[in-house]
């Protein structure tokens, strides 16, 4: 199912993922899948669940947004893969299917889409589905340290990244980043869907 961890404040974002995937049966397919994408300079996708939701969710970026980069906006970008997850939300309630899926979207606004016309501040943009689609939205205008991990499997990962901060006082991007690692890594022994294979992606304000 994958461990994904995204987090950051107004100066960086951090995401980091593990590169395991499985087959139906719990077999490992690959060591070395990425699930973790730059799109930009300013720009990262991420997502854990089931792949073939997650590619066609992003399609729009994973394809076209690099391909022709400058007809989309980081924002317009992080619109147009709501609007899929939404479309998937409608698909599974008609078939019925059972499915989960997350997908995480990390970003730079532009002046003209905020206030601060200082700097374009960070954005954090969380989609999760398990039967229903919740979502979440976060602006990273202040110093304090946001969050969020991806993964389905029943080993509460959450929990330990939690512990980690609350032990460690992470602030810096280098402190976040050693959370991530050592998350996953503790993942990778605990988690047969996950392995320490791991994919850090980066965004400065």
């Amino acid at each position: 199912m994958s461990l994904v961890l995204a987090g950051g404040n107004k100066n960086f974002i951090v995401v980091a993922g593990d590169q395991r995937v499985l087959d139906k049966q719990g077999q490992v397919l690959s060591e070395n899948y990425r699930k973790v994408f730059k799109i930009n300079e300013d720009f990262i996708v991420a997502f854990a669940g089931k792949i073939p939701y997650c590619k066609a969710i992003l399609e729009p970026v994973l394809e076209r947004g690099i391909k022709e980069e400058s007809m989309f906006d980081n924002v317009n970008m992080s619109e147009a893969i709501e609007h899929r997850a939404r479309m998937a939300e409608e698909e599974l309630a008609k078939t019925g299917e059972k499915c989960f899926f997350s997908i995480i979207v990390c970003g730079k606004m532009l002046h003209t889409q905020s206030r601060d016309l200082v700097r374009n501040p960070l954005f954090m943009h969380v989609y999760n589905y398990n039967g229903s689609l919740s979502i979440q939205k976060n602006l990273l205008n202040d110093f304090g340290i946001r969050w969020s991990a991806l993964y389905g499997s029943n080993y509460d990962h959450k929990k330990v990244c939690k512990q980690l901060f609350e032990s460690t006082h992470a602030i810096t991007q280098n402190e976040v980043e050693k959370v991530f690692k050592q998350t996953i890594l503790n993942g990778s022994r605990n988690d047969k869907t996950v392995n320490n294979n791991i994919l850090f992606e980066y965004i400065e304000a």
